[in-house]
C-alpha cells in the first residue's frame, strides 16, 4: 500500500440502536469502563496517534510500549479485548486496526494498557448494532 485512498463502491451499511462515550477522569476509570463495554456490548472505538515508525512497522508478537507524549490523535481503531502477558505481567489491550489484515498480526496489535500509549486511552465510544 502506498497510502492512497480509494472509493468503496456500494459500501455495506450498518445501523445502530444506541451509542455513547466513555466518561472518565483517570486511567483506571477508562480501563474499567472500556472493559465493561467490551464485555457487555462488544468492541469500542478509540482514537490514537499512529505516525510513529514503531506503529507503522508493527508485525506482531510483542506489546507496543511508548511513553512519549504525542500531539493528539491521527487514526481510529477498535479495542476488542485485553490481557496480561504471563512472562512480563505487562497489561495490554487487543486492538483491531482499520486498514486490513495485511498489517500487523493479521490486522491486530497489542498495546500496553494503563499507560495511554499513543494517546489510545484518551477517548472511547460504544454503539449497539442493529442485527
Amino acid at each position: 500500500m502506498n497510502g492512497d485512498c480509494f472509493v468503496v463502491e456500494d459500501p455495506v451499511k450498518y445501523h445502530i440502536s444506541e451509542y455513547g462515550t466513555l466518561n472518565f477522569t483517570t486511567s483506571k476509570e477508562f480501563q474499567l469502563q472500556a472493559m465493561n463495554e467490551i464485555y457487555h456490548r462488544g468492541p469500542i472505538v478509540v482514537s490514537m496517534y499512529s505516525l510513529t515508525p514503531e506503529f507503522k512497522q508493527y508485525k506482531g508478537g510483542y506489546i507496543l510500549r511508548d511513553t512519549a507524549k504525542y500531539p493528539g490523535t491521527t487514526h481510529v481503531v477498535s479495542l476488542v479485548g485485553w490481557g496480561t502477558d504471563t512472562n512480563t505481567a505487562t497489561k495490554y489491550w487487543i486492538v483491531r486496526n482499520s486498514i486490513g489484515t495485511h498489517w500487523g498480526d493479521r490486522g491486530y496489535f497489542l498495546v500496553e494498557r494503563g499507560a495511554n500509549t499513543y494517546n489510545i486511552e484518551n477517548k472511547g465510544a460504544w454503539a449497539v448494532p442493529v442485527v
